[in-house]
């Protein structure tokens, strides 16, 4: 979950160094059908990842039929998606980490900042582009029981 920064380096990567990831990755998964990019964070975010280097990874794997990257609804505007849309002949698949419909679990227990209006609202912008759009959900949210997870 992007919310966590725990599992990063502290820091975002350089653009160096995410040229250098690319290519590697982009050599050992040529051909492949899927292909599916998670960062610890949002991957439309350019403190995050560079339009660059987006754009890089976009043209590496150019032969997939399916992309899929996860962003926060706030960075998923038609002047960072249109341009990976433009480059990449396949289909983009952007992926949501609503994690909850509850505003108060959002809030308190998994640190978004976002309510759920505004990931319902970048899906439409996702979709009004001709992109798929994709929600992940967690059945069990931390910190709760299964009861208060019901709720």
């Amino acid at each position: 979950m992007c919310g966590y920064a725990k599992d990063t380096l502290g820091r975002s990567a350089t653009p160096e160094e995410l040229a250098g990831q690319i290519d590697r990755l982009a050599e050992e998964y040529r051909g492949e059908p899927y292909v599916k990019v998670y960062t610890s964070g949002s991957f439309l975010d350019d403190r995050e990842v560079d339009p660059d280097s987006r754009r890089r990874l976009v043209q590496a794997f150019r032969g997939a039929r399916r992309l899929l990257f996860e962003t926060l609804p706030e960075f998923a505007q038609a002047s960072t998606l249109g341009p990976l849309r433009d480059a990449f002949p396949g289909e983009l698949e952007v992926a949501l980490g609503l994690e909850s419909t509850d505003p108060v679990v959002l809030e308190r227990w998994i640190n978004k900042g976002s309510p759920p209006s505004e990931y319902l609202a970048a899906a439409d912008r996702i979709r009004s582009l001709g992109l798929r759009a994709k929600a992940y959900l967690l059945l069990k949210p931390p910190y709760l029981t299964e009861e208060e997870s019901i709720r």
